[in-house]
């Protein structure tokens, strides 16, 4: 319709720092983002869909307009909002609940205590071959990790759109990947945008889930918003979704919302407005029939063998003294590495053993009791403890 001009905030914001032409300048805690682009419009009616309810903003000829906001059901994000200098660990102290800084300095002190664990900040530098690398390593994590929840992730849905020309956007400092490494394998990495040097955006982010006993998730955050003290940024936005975890470290939980302009003193303005109004609210209102959801489900259903995922094992394990080595002769046992993706199935149980007994990767060894399925034996020290797999289907 002519008389509509239709503007998209967030996808433009987030990926480019654009922002719609009608709006002079947006603010998000007490920053400015002045729009060099901006310009008045003679449109009747201005359209801004998903603008997230943390911004404050400035039309270009605001006095020409009045507004409308409606809500957009479906989506809502947390964010953290930095309102001074402060050190990691002096913001925990005064921001975050007790129980959450004791919980992540025990997750920090085991997982390094277990593993050779090592942090990677790639920001205004990577190769093309290193971000292809690392991102084929995070798109395997949240298969893995969303097929197990049997739940489906939107980045992965929208994957080529996500991270089309990542490289170039890392070394020109408008996105990063941030890395935690076990040796020299990625168990945590997280893909992030950065906006006008003051904030940032955590687009997506996954761990290897057989290292979930060491909080990883938690571990992340706590990456990002050292790396923003550090940087003098003012916001971390967490992205979509409002889990648990986050509620443990954001101060702003925010929902989105369409933005409606109509010229004053215009009937017909005021005509198209409220018929844009009533179409956003009848989209609103189909979203709370979950039909997208329903539908998605029914699709997963009905796909054959061939099309269907396979959900990875997720295993079932008990732990069990072995009272002495003279049970097992050397021929009994063979020498594995579970570190190679066809030991993936012990890898949860072998590393939260190390971390309830504060042991490190290189005191152990692991063999497989070659008459026995699915038995394994975990030598540290004179001590051997015997793993059984439990519900493995081979």
């Amino acid at each position: 319709m002519k008389h509509i001009r239709r503007e998209q905030f967030i996808w433009d914001f987030l990926n480019q720092g654009v922002i719609p032409v009608c709006y002079e300048k947006v603010s998000i805690n007490h920053t400015d983002y002045l729009n060099k682009d901006a310009k008045a419009t003679q449109n009747q009616v201005l359209y801004v869909s998903l603008v997230p309810t943390y911004l404050n903003y400035k039309l270009v000829n605001h006095d020409l307009y009045n507004s409308l906001k409606v809500v957009h059901k479906g989506k809502d994000g947390a964010g953290i909002f930095i309102d001074g200098p402060y050190t990691i660990d002096a913001y925990l102290e005064k921001f975050t609940k007790k129980q959450l800084r004791i919980n992540l300095k025990r997750a920090i002190s085991r997982l390094e205590t277990s593993f050779n664990i090592s942090y990677e900040y790639n920001f205004g530098d990577i190769s093309e071959e290193k971000c292809d690398f690392l991102l084929s390593e995070l798109r395997a994590m949240l298969i893995k990790r969303f097929s197990e929840k049997k739940t489906e992730n939107m980045f992965l849905r929208e994957w080529d759109m996500h991270t089309k020309n990542l490289a170039k956007q890392i070394n020109n400092k408008k996105a990063s990947l941030f890395v935690i490494y076990s040796d020299k394998s990625p168990i945590s990495i997280s893909l992030n945008v950065h906006i006008n040097d003051t904030m940032l955006m955590a687009k997506t982010n996954a761990y290897d889930t057989a290292y979930s006993k060491f909080s990883l998730g938690h571990l992340d955050n706590y990456i990002l918003l050292d790396w923003c003290l550090k940087n003098n940024y003012n916001v971390l936005d967490l992205g979509f979704g409002i889990m648990e975890y986050k509620m443990k470290w954001c101060n702003v939980f925010y929902n989105f919302e369409y933005h409606i302009y109509y010229k004053k003193h215009s009937i017909l303005a005021k005509a198209i407005a409220a018929i844009e109004v009533k179409k956003i609210q009848l989209k609103n209102k189909i979203k709370t029939l979950n039909i997208k959801e329903r539908v998605l489900r029914l699709k997963s259903f009905l796909k054959t063998p061939e099309q269907t995922e396979v959900t990875p094992f997720r295993p079932s394990y008990v732990l069990e003294v072995v009272a002495s080595n003279d049970q097992y002769k050397a021929s009994d046992l063979k020498n594995i590495d579970i570190t190679s993706p066809a030991f993936d199935v012990l890898k949860q149980p072998v590393y939260e053993y190390l971390y309830s007994n504060q042991l490190h990767m290189d005191s152990i060894s692991v063999y497989k009791i070659v008459n026995e399925a699915h038995s394994y034996i975990l030598k540290t020290g004179s001590n051997l403890i015997k793993i059984n797999i439990l519900g493995h289907e081979n």
